[in-house]
Formats: structure tokens, sequence, C-alpha cells
């Protein structure tokens, strides 16, 4: 229910270009992308697991055949605060790793973690966004982004406040740009470090970060 409604939330900020804070894990993002997962997405979302996986992948192939691991076909999860093993293949608990099937193995181990472990998330929430939208314009959409652009879209492009761009899309009621007080405001604005313009910006217009296109998407 959680992820239906999260999703419905966020469609909603997309379809009407309002910023909420939210950014997308790129394993996520990928699946309602309709697309697959690789090791190297991996990496953005939990480094020690992809560090580790990698380690596999990268050892000397003598070493895994020699069982110096001891791997098997199957992971361990925990479950109302006991361990349990799932098997990722037929027979998964005897399969031995070794240097040809490594890859499948770290391949299957990938699937499991960032993909049918949380396959009823995924879909609860697939589920939420085709309630504002559809199913087809859900994976087009997603399918025509990079991971990026969401991020853009709903936590603001993050980089620093440009000044001229402030200046162009601001409104003087009962002064004119060249008044001498506006004049100092600006050049106190451009002596201000990067974080101080957000602070002031966000006092300014209630967000922290800018649209996409900067200033002249809050007009």
């Amino acid at each position: 229910m959680f992820f239906c409604f999260s999703a419905r939330m966020i469609a909603l900020a997309l379809k009407h270009k309002v910023q909420i804070g939210v950014v997308f894990d790129r394993t996520f993002f990928l699946q309602l992308a309709g697309k697959n997962i690789s090791l190297e997405d991996v990496s953005d979302t939990d480094l020690c697991l992809y560090n580790s996986w990698k380690q596999i992948l990268d050892m000397d192939p003598e070493m895994v055949d020699q069982d110096y691991l001891g791997l098997r076909f199957f992971c361990e999860t925990e479950s109302l605060g006991s361990m349990k093993r799932i098997e990722l293949c037929p027979k998964g608990m005897d399969t031995v790793v070794d240097s040809k099937n490594r890859e499948t193995y770290v391949n299957l181990l990938t699937k499991h973690h960032f993909v049918t472990s949380i396959a009823e998330q995924v879909t609860s929430f697939a589920k939420g966004f085709d309630d504002i939208t559809t199913t087809s314009s859900r994976r087009s959409f997603f399918q025509c982004l990079n991971l990026e652009d969401p991020d853009l879209m709903l936590d603001g492009n993050g980089h620093d406040v440009s000044v001229e761009d402030w200046k162009a899309h601001t409104d003087y009621y009962g002064y004119n740009r060249s008044d001498r007080q506006i004049s100092w405001f600006w050049e106190i604005v451009e002596s201000m470090s990067v974080e101080q313009r957000k602070v002031l910006l966000s006092f300014w217009t209630s967000i922290k970060s800018l649209p996409l296109n900067g200033f002249g998407d809050l007009d």
C-alpha cells in the first residue's frame, strides 16, 4: 500500500512539475523501465555487495576451482529473526561455484537481491504509477530517460544558483532594477558561497534546488 501511494504522489509530482526531494535508486529505476539489471548497476545501490561479487569474478580461476570460497548456488536471508537459505537454481545447495559458472552465480545473486526479493514492492509501485498514467506510458516514460532525468525533475539540478538567471526572473515591486538598494542586494548575493545562495533560495522560494531549466520554470 505504501509503495502504491508513493508512486501516485511521484507520478502527480512529475505530471505537475513539482519538486518533492525524491531520487530514484538505479536498480529500481531500471525495473520500472523494464530493463535488465547487471552487476555494474549494483555499484550505485550497494557498493559492498558489488565489491564482494566483483571479487568473485576477478579471483584467480584455480583458486575458485579448488573451492577456496566454499560457495554454492544459494543465498541466506533473514526472516523473522532466523536465517533462511534460498536456492538460486534447481539443486543449488549441491552446485559448486567454479570458474566456469561463477558469472552465472553472480548474475543469479544480482537477480535475487535486486529483482526477485523486491518484486512485490516494484509491482505495487508500478500499479500506483499506472493509476495516474498507464502501463504503456509508464514504461515509455522511463525507457526514454536517463536515471538523472527524473532525479532532476523531482529533486532539482543541485548545481550552483545562477545569479544572472535569478536577476532575469525577479519582479521588483515598488523598485526598479537600477535602484541602489537592488544593486546592493545583488552584490551581496554574488559574493555568497554556493551553500549560502542555496539557503537564500530556500528562504525565497521554499525549495532547496532549482528545476531543470532554472528560475524560468518557477514563473
